[in-house]
């Protein structure tokens, strides 16, 4: 049964074991399984956040790395620029390869995009109201003009990030005015005078010494103001009055006048809308932190200054700043 038995010469009655054994000896077994197939190799390209460039000038970017997968190992990627190189302004194409074993290749693209430095669409700003804007701050070291000012302060925040350009915010805070009386009196000289791009406007603040007659006069005061502005084309950035402390600091406090700011804001904002001119809620951000008033109950602290500061740039940015778009090849 052990006997080998040439291919053909198998005996009819040959037992069925020995029919399996020659048909295996032979070759004439089922058909042989095929190799799996190679995955085709493909490679994903990582993604680059949109960096700024403040002075045209090239900057750093870093992204992740490219991933290949499939074909036959093992595999070696390559891109064309690395992470963490310099990019000129504009946006750049890279191109990463990945290679397998038997030379077959898989690319891919992903844009790097330097954007150029933004811009503004009016450099020259003035900053109109009451000794709020002019910079007195709140005891025990009230100070004239000081350099804390915001419209001071706003114009460093604006030089550092509008590099191609120069921004300049000029200071006509009047303290103690009232819109209804000085304001109005001396916007439209004021405008002629400083020729801005943009103003600034923030006063309301000493008319509610008037108390309600105050709100109204202040109100119609305002918007003279915004009509006079658009006549001359400047364009406006119209700003709530900051809240006053309720049962404060101040004998007599301020109680009369503090609880006709919300009403008097209601209008400003309705005023803002009706003329179809942006409106900062500066009352929003002091009454979210108190702290920034001083223990005047009126004016702000130094801190409150940079506050308003940062909130006036923010809403310029918003506002008035022409983000120029990046081209293709590094170049603007």
């Amino acid at each position: 049964m052990n006997q080998f038995i040439p291919c053909g010469l198998v005996p009819r009655l040959a037992v069925t074991v020995v029919l399996v054994l020659v048909a295996a000896r032979c070759g004439g077994g089922g058909p042989t399984t095929p190799p799996p197939p190679i995955p085709t190799l493909t490679i994903a390209c990582p993604t680059a956040e949109p960096v700024q460039s403040t002075d045209n000038n090239p900057r750093v970017v870093t992204f992740g790395t490219a991933v290949a997968t499939g074909g036959v190992g093992p595999l070696t990627t390559t891109c064309s620029a690395a992470s963490g190189a310099e990019f000129p302004v504009g946006t750049t194409t890279v191109t990463c390869t990945a290679v397998d074993a038997r030379g077959v290749s898989a690319l891919c693209t992903f844009p790097v995009v330097v954007r150029p430095p933004p811009r503004l669409t009016g450099t020259r700003f003035l900053a109109f109201g009451d000794s709020i804007t002019w910079g007195v701050d709140s005891p025990p070291i009230p100070a004239a003009a000081p350099s804390f000012a915001y419209p001071e302060q706003l114009q460093q925040r604006l030089a550092a990030r509008y590099r191609l350009q120069t921004p300049q915010v000029i200071n006509v805070g009047e303290p103690g005015e009232q819109a209804q009386d000085g304001g109005i009196r001396r916007f439209r000289s004021v405008l002629l005078q400083h020729r801005p791009d943009i103003v600034i406007l923030m006063e309301g603040t000493n008319d509610l010494l008037s108390l309600e007659v105050g709100i109204e006069r202040g109100i119609e005061a305002l918007r003279d103001m915004i009509r006079e502005a658009k006549g001359q084309n400047v364009r406006v950035l119209l700003s709530t009055i900051i809240p006053q402390r309720m049962n404060g600091f101040r004998v007599p406090n301020r109680n009369p006048f503090a609880v006709l700011v919300p009403p008097f804001n209601d209008r400003v904002r309705a005023l803002a809308a009706s003329e179809n001119v942006p409106l900062v809620d500066m009352f929003q951000v002091f009454a979210a932190d108190m702290s920034l008033l001083g223990i005047d109950d009126v004016h702000p602290t130094v801190r409150g200054f940079q506050v308003m500061a940062d909130t006036f740039f923010e809403a310029i940015r918003a506002n008035f700043e022409q983000q120029v778009a990046a081209g293709v090849g590094g170049l603007p």
